[in-house]
């Protein structure tokens, strides 16, 4: 998650677009959890006052007998009873950012619902004691209300589905009457039945439902079991609305079954409805991890009704409703189900098909996605898990947790580092994409290493060799390739020290087996972020032979083909280098380029326009190579020159492609550097790019992936701040109008006067010129796209890759798969993630698309390759089976 801005510090607290902001820089700031700005500053009482909720209990041990300081901090409360406002703006901060305190704010607020407690000094004055608000626990969740229904406005989930958390605590211990709550429930339960409610809006809806089934069922189930029944099995039908769409997220892959039953993996929605159904079959377990502080329910107090309410719409993105924008604006990250992968089994992390495994697991999502903004303090919040929940949830690490007696060792006793990073690693392989950047998963797990590694280290190093078991079972290339990224950079923090002589035997596998691509691949990121010759002391002798194919001969370089003195071509290009080096204005570097150019058609040179491409651009790319300012500096510096080798059209663009590729072919890196900034400054189209990956023969590779990615996203980026600039164009001109119109406006105009007309307003210069540049951009996003798909389909259906990959035999006798076999089941994986990945933008072509794309293929049923090609298709596109 991440927070945009940072507002002021008053009593409202201030939240920003994305709902947390505010909050979370005002606790930071407050010094929350021990850190504090290096600044003083004058605290107000309003911050105050919310500190000392949200920091309620903060300095409880690693002890279950610890009894946190109710009567101090409902005292410090009762004595600024008159701010209301800001001691529930503390309680809305501490349950949406603060989940697994959930327990101990509702009876911080059942405290309030008590009469302070008479001060003894003043009975023995005689002194009448001041009058305590009444009920201020009440007034506070009054005004706590005010805050969710604006949350639920805006439909800030996170915030709604902690709250709910928080009201079903609170309704434990009857602050909140149960028939409310389960009305509360009924009205996110009535969105699953919505026609045509998206799966984004869907689950988040049914997440609130069921997380609030499961913390209150206690007091729901005896009374209300037929309408909780109900709700279940609003739940459990949605989730099989998108039975087909699960095909496409599944984290392991077999081509040939339709339906797979994921192995070593739980869809989330579906582990919900299991452990709601585990609640209706079997009851409250006999373990519950959740602490609950307070044994009964507070008596002699009104519960709070919660008021009823609808669930408001989705807020349409006008941006993609402007003309020229016909494509998709914005990343639909949460519109497919999402998989946790198992990595350990259920005796060592919770099972999520139950309400206890659920509830912890979701715990820790919700931790790691609140605190994106600080990794620090989210590794030190997950590790410190267990002292807000039961003993015996987690087997405890310290030396003295044999002395404990047995009675107080009862419970799961799973392992903490286990299910830490099990389950951040299933988060950061979400597909098509995980919620935060992937960086981010990699950075919390550095922490967390560097915090405890005497229990965390082991716990990586048993999911590294476990995710690596899994690449040539059919992990997807997108899991394995954030994979290879995590397990690089990891190993870039911790001094490169893995243990690889475990992998020795794989040497001998086939050079394409996903196994030895993780190897090339993994060394290949290390190299880049390390050098080359360290890297290489890194590894074992088996490793560095050259029949291992592991890692490059030689360090990542520049391969300047005309440096070499035999070269024909060599005292041309030091003279074209020579102009560049001397920083010589691009026009006479131009003058130069086309009097070479006629010096060699003069001698008969057929190809004198593609050699004076080549000349030019790896001098360029030789002047640039020492950095990339310098790189920067020279692309800017001669953009004419480039733009003049390139004018001839999108064969030329090609060859510009290819020189690049050739002079960096010792560094996939820089190659797609380069390209980028190619793109950048249109020197070549996206669809440039897209081809230039795909004619390599390694198509699957992850640095053609890199590319062909580079390149949708460029396109993609630049349709959606054309068709946003057009939007706020538009804005801006009507507003204009509005202003003019009411300064016209005539309040003293008599009855006579003409009624005014809706005349249609001509487009403005600046409209028309935004339209046409989103028209033009969305043709080269449509030609981008439409590329893509067709060089997919071309590899998939040329003759010589293996058909025999889609047949159960085959995939039973992968062991014996070669290159061939191998790169074509890649080339299925990667078309199978393209289609998932940009699916909303390509709905926007979906018709178009289909028809010239798949008009040439045999049909379906006689043709197992154009069947799954169209399948594929019509999941992620179409949104459903064909």
């Amino acid at each position: 998650m991440s927070y945009n801005e940072r507002p002021s510090y008053g009593g409202g607290g201030g939240y920003n677009r994305r709902g947390r902001g505010g909050n979370r820089h005002d606790y930071e700031r407050r010094g929350g959890h021990g850190h504090r700005d290096d600044f003083s500053y004058a605290e107000t009482l309003e911050q105050r006052i919310k500190s000392i909720v949200v920091k309620f209990s903060d300095e409880q041990p690693l002890d279950p007998g610890f009894t946190p300081p109710f009567e101090r901090v409902a005292n410090q409360l009762f004595d600024n009873a008159n701010q209301v406002s800001a001691i529930a703006e503390g309680f809305r901060i501490a349950v949406s950012q603060l989940p697994f305190k959930a327990p101990y704010y509702a009876a911080l607020l059942a405290r309030l619902y008590a009469p302070r407690p008479k001060p003894e000094t003043a009975e023995q004055n005689g002194d009448a004691p001041p009058e305590d608000p009444p009920r201020l626990g009440r007034l506070v969740l009054e005004d706590y209300w005010k805050g969710f229904q604006t949350w639920l406005d805006k439909l800030s989930w996170p915030e709604l589905r902690l709250s709910i958390h928080f009201f079903a605590h609170a309704a434990k211990l009857n602050l909140i009457s149960a028939s409310s709550l389960l009305a509360l429930l009924q009205s996110f339960a009535a969105v699953l039945e919505e026609p045509g409610v998206s799966y984004a809006r869907g689950s988040n809806a049914a997440f609130c439902v069921g997380e609030g089934i499961i913390r209150a069922w206690s007091i729901l189930h005896e009374e209300h079991l037929a309408a909780i029944e109900t709700m279940i099995t609003s739940i459990a039908n949605f989730s099989d609305t998108a039975a087909t769409e699960k095909y496409l997220v599944q984290p392991m892959i077999v081509l040939h079954v339709r339906n797979a039953a994921p192995a070593s993996s739980n869809e989330i929605l579906e582990s919900l409805v299991s452990a709601l159904r585990d609640l209706t079959t079997n009851g409250v377990p006999s373990y519950n991890p959740i602490r609950e502080l307070l044994d009964s329910k507070v008596e002699d107090v009104q519960p709070f009704e919660l008021p009823s309410f609808l669930v408001p719409p989705d807020v349409l993105d006008m941006d993609s409703l402007s003309d020229g924008a016909e494509t998709v604006v914005g990343d639909k990250k949460d519109d497919l189900p999402a998989y946790l992968i198992r990595l350990f089994d259920n005796t060592m992390t919770p099972d999520p098909t139950t309400s206890t495994g659920y509830t912890i697991r979701t715990l820790i999502s919700h931790v790691t996605n609140i605190f994106e903004v600080n990794r620090k303090e989210a590794a030190r919040l997950l590790l410190e898990l267990p002292k807000w929940l039961e003993r015996g949830t987690f087997k405890s690490t310290k030396p003295d947790a044999a002395k404990v007696e047995e009675s107080e060792q009862a419970g799961p006793q799973w392992l903490l580092e286990n299910t830490l990073i099990e389950t951040i690693l299933s988060m950061a392989f979400y597909l098509p994409s995980s919620p935060h950047k992937l960086i981010y998963y990699i950075s919390l797990i550095s922490e967390l290493c560097k915090l405890s590694p005497t229990t965390v280290g082991p716990a990586v190093g048993k999911s590294i060799r476990k995710l690596y078991t899994s690449l040539g079972d059919g992990l997807d290339v997108e899991v394995a390739r954030r994979f290879t990224e995590w397990f690089a950079t990891h190993m870039s923090n911790f001094g490169y020290a893995w243990v690889w002589k475990e992998w020795i035997p794989d040497i001998a596998l086939p050079a394409a087996h996903p196994r030895r691509a993780f190897i090339r691949r993994a060394i290949e990121l290390e190299i880049r972020m390390s050098y080359y010759d360290r890297i290489v002391k890194s590894l074992p002798e088996q490793f560095q032979a050259p029949e291992a194919e592991a890692l490059p001969t030689e360090a990542p370089a520049i391969t300047f083909e005309y440096e070499d003195p035999t070269n024909p071509h060599h005292d041309v290009a030091q003279t074209i280098l020579g102009l560049l080096r001397d920083r010589t204005k691009a026009e006479q570097v131009i003058t130069e380029t086309e009097t070479l150019r006629n010096q060699l058609q003069e001698s008969g040179d057929a190809r004198a326009d593609s050699v004076v491409r080549a000349i030019t651009l790896q001098a360029l790319l030789n002047v640039g190579s020492r950095s990339f300012s310098h790189l920067l500096n020279a692309i800017e510096r001669y953009l004419p020159v480039l733009r003049s080798l390139v004018a001839s059209g999108g064969e030329a663009r090609a060859e510009v492609l290819k020189a690049v590729g050739a002079f960096w072919a010792r560094s996939g890196q820089m190659v797609a550097i380069v390209v980028d900034k190619l793109m950048q400054y249109q020197i070549v189209e996206p669809a440039d790019v897209v081809s230039f990956a795909f004619a390599s023969s390694e198509t699957s590779h992850a640095t053609q992936w890199e590319l062909v990615r580079a390149a949708l996203d460029k396109a993609n980026g630049r349709t959606r701040i054309a068709s946003r600039r057009l939007a706020a164009i538009r804005k801006e001109e009507e507003d204009a109008r509005a202003k003019k119109m009411v300064a016209a406006m005539d309040v003293d105009a008599s009855e006579s006067a003409a009624p005014a007309t809706d005349e249609p307003t001509a487009d403005s210069e600046a409209v028309i010129s935004a339209k046409k540049a989103c028209e033009v951009l969305a043709r080269d996003q449509r030609t981008a796209l439409a590329k893509t798909l067709e060089c997919f389909i071309q590899r998939l259906t040329d003759p010589a890759a293996p058909r025999a990959v889609l047949e159960p035999s085959s995939w039973d006798a992968r062991e014996s798969w070669g290159a061939p076999e191998w790169h074509t089941w890649q080339a299925w994986c990667w078309y199978r993630h393209f289609c998932r990945a940009y699916a909303p933008y390509l709905r926007a072509y979906a018709q178009s698309l289909s028809i010239v794309s798949f008009a040439a293929l045999p049909p379906p049923e006689s043709d197992a390759v154009s069947a799954l090609l169209r399948r594929t298709w019509s999941i992620a596109v179409e949104g459903g089976e064909p």
